[in-house]
């Protein structure tokens, strides 16, 4: 993901979880419970993902942000309100952020005057905060010969930088123009992190602009767009691909999280306009369930797909991605 972001008065022997507080003490960092966590979430086992996020809380304090951010949501998903808005006031103390002026906690916080107040404290930092991006052109640039055009959206907790890194291969750097984009919310100013907010009009909005801007500004072949991402990164692809939000060809997406509300008329609609997906995984990603049956109901409808799952991998970028990513964009394009 990015190293990809998100996030007693619990009762041990009330929960029917295999996790024990000695396996618990197994863990080193808190990146390394991150995937177990969400397997717990994605399984509804919430009670479980929330005796791992506490003890990551209590037991990394240098995570401490990222942590707050995943037991926040996780309080939130369990109907924890007091817990959830408790812990991110706390935050907020500290300079922290997590993405709260968002739509998808209406629905939990409606009428919750401490909610309130906490998304107005953030939408005010996010006020003047804008994303930004960056054009990296091909090798032996020539501004008369039309390219294909790929957008990289990051993980959470990353930002565009970092994502130059990862999404780095020959075909992007000779046949490709490309832009990295870095979303507007900050997700911890220290470190330079930033999220994606899902089902944000801002976001559509700036993104937008950005797609037009480049498309009218560099000689780009618009019947060969690719939109990519890692992670939530790929959350954000996947939703502007299938809700027809911005034009593209196809997706090149690494580990994932899928929407859970992809309709079967949106999965027909992209079959029937012969765009393309490839999609990498590891056969340990918490989200691979998800990304199996999504790409399963593309095929059935006869879609092109090209799925790679990576063996004793889990949610992260494998060693010969590089590779993988040249095929991937070669036949997305072909």
């Amino acid at each position: 993901m990015m190293r990809s972001k998100i996030l007693l008065p619990l009762c041990v022997l009330a929960v029917s979880v295999s996790t024990s507080f000695a396996q618990l003490n197994k863990y080193n960092s808190f990146e390394e419970m991150i995937p177990r966590t969400l397997k717990y979430y994605h399984d509804n086992q919430l009670d479980s993902a929330i005796l791992l996020a506490e003890y990551a809380y209590k037991t990394f304090p240098a995570e401490e942000e990222d942590a707050i951010t995943f037991l926040g949501g996780l309080y939130t998903r369990n109907a924890q309100y007091k817990k959830a808005t408790a812990i991110w006031k706390a935050g907020h103390e500290k300079g922290y952020c997590f993405g709260l002026d968002n739509p998808s906690y209406d629905k939990y916080y409606k009428e919750n005057s401490n909610f309130k107040e906490l998304a107005r404290v953030e939408r005010n930092w996010y006020q003047n905060s804008h994303i930004e991006h960056e054009v990296v052109l091909p090798s032996g640039y020539d501004k008369d010969k039309s390219y294909p055009l790929v957008f990289v959206l990051h993980g959470n907790s990353s930002n565009m930088k970092w994502a130059k890194k990862s999404w780095l291969s020959e075909v992007m750097q000779t046949e490709y123009i490309s832009v990295f984009v870095q979303s507007y919310a900050f997700s911890n100013k220290n470190k330079g992190e930033y999220k994606w907010k899902y089902d944000d009009d801002k976001t559509i909005k700036e993104l937008r602009n950005i797609y037009e801007n480049v498309t009218e500004s560099f000689p780009v072949d618009t019947n060969k767009i690719v939109f990519s991402g890692m992670s939530a990164g790929g959350y954000l692809a996947l939703q502007l691909a299938f809700d027809e939000l911005i034009p593209m060809s196809g997706l090149v997406v690494n580990c994932p999280v899928v929407p859970k509300d992809i309709s079967d008329k949106a999965i027909e609609n992209f079959v029937a306009q012969k765009k393309r997906i490839g999609l990498i995984t590891g056969e340990n990603d918490f989200a691979i369930d998800n990304q199996k049956r999504l790409m399963e109901k593309i095929d059935k409808q006869g879609g092109n797909t090209k799925l790679i799952i990576n063996k004793d991998k889990g949610h992260e970028y494998v060693e010969e991605f590089s590779s993988l990513l040249d095929d991937y964009l070669e036949w997305i394009i072909e």
